[in-house]
């Protein structure tokens, strides 16, 4: 069994499939998953010239990963793209900070015109690649079962879930991969959530997607266009695990984005989206097994859980072996 359907436990789930092994899907739908809020940006060396040294090594070799990884679960091609990113700093100040970072994390940066420029990254549309994996897990036997889970306990050589409404599902093994949403007793992995928001607006369409991002007086968000229109802005971070949008938050991101980017001021906007990120006290990728070694649960992934979708599948496979 799998409980959490978001971009973690979706990879858990064709991990254990491609292993050969009964899967059921346990999905409670819940909105403050940190999928919800996903950008879809594979960025390990921008990550890093922002300050995400702990994940650093993890980063890289799920990028490095990623590509096969997505073959191996049949993600289409069109939901891996390879593309520049773009330093625009706002002051003189701005881009000395950048270049400052850049020096420090060991990744260069090129000027281009007023912008730095750096290594090729990768984006991907997070919503469209969990309802592919979710259709292709679906077409290869994995059950999904909805519900709202109440936690998940150890019992005669069993692992079994239980719903709010006192029903339970048995299995032999699970992988518990609900982020923030903690389902388990007080030995599980300490997970606090960091909620993040995105504002998402619609302009034309591209040939290419493009990402840029921007510092400005010391705060820092990214702009990705995509090449179907979709406009992706976002960075806030606040810890909290309310999981709404303030209104203060969303002006000094969108004054931020549209000083960088004035033709954003014509584009429309579409909506707000907001989850809660699981952060681990190590800001890595994380992962415990339950005293009778039934269950893993895996969690940790701040906000980088796309980037980790294939160390989540080598991780749940290593469990499952």
């Amino acid at each position: 069994m799998v409980v959490g359907a978001g971009i973690t436990g979706l990879s858990a789930a064709a991990a254990a499939r491609d292993l050969g092994l009964s899967v059921t899907v346990i999905d409670d739908a819940r909105p403050t998953g940190a999928t919800n809020a996903a950008a879809g940006m594979l960025a390990p060396f921008s990550e890093a010239i922002l300050g995400d040294a702990e994940l650093g090594s993890q980063m890289l070799e799920a990028f490095s990963m990623w590509d096969s990884w997505r073959r191996g679960v049949n993600v289409a091609d069109d939901l891996f793209e390879l593309v520049p990113t773009y330093f625009a700093p706002g002051t003189f100040g701005d881009r000395q900070e950048i270049l400052r970072w850049s020096r420090d994390a060991g990744v260069p940066l090129e000027p281009h015109g007023e912008l730095l420029r750096g290594p090729l990254e990768a984006v991907t549309s997070p919503r469209e690649l969990l309802r592919h994996l979710q259709d292709q897990l679906a077409q290869s036997g994995v059950v999904f079962e909805h519900g709202e889970v109440a936690g998940v306990t150890e019992k005669d050589s069993s692992v079994i879930v239980t719903f709010n409404d006192d029903a339970t599902l048995r299995g032999d093994a699970a992988i518990i991969a609900t982020g923030a949403s903690s389902v388990l007793a007080s030995d599980a992995l300490a997970i606090r959530p960091v909620r993040g928001s995105l504002v998402i607006l619609s302009g034309p369409t591209r040939e290419h997607s493009h990402v840029t991002r921007v510092l400005r007086h010391g705060r820092s968000l990214y702009i990705i266009r995509r090449r179907s229109g979709e406009v992706v802005i976002g960075a806030t971070s606040v810890e909290t695990s309310v999981n709404i949008a303030e209104a203060g938050e969303l002006q000094l991101l969108l004054s931020d984005a549209i000083d960088a980017c004035p033709e954003l001021r014509e584009m429309a906007f579409r909506e707000v989206r907001t989850g809660l990120r699981p952060t681990a006290t190590s800001n890595t990728l994380d992962c415990r097994v339950s005293p009778q070694g039934l269950f893993l649960q895996l969690a940790g992934h701040y906000r980088h859980g796309v980037l980790m979708a294939p160390l989540s599948y080598r991780t749940a496979q290593e469990f499952l072996s």
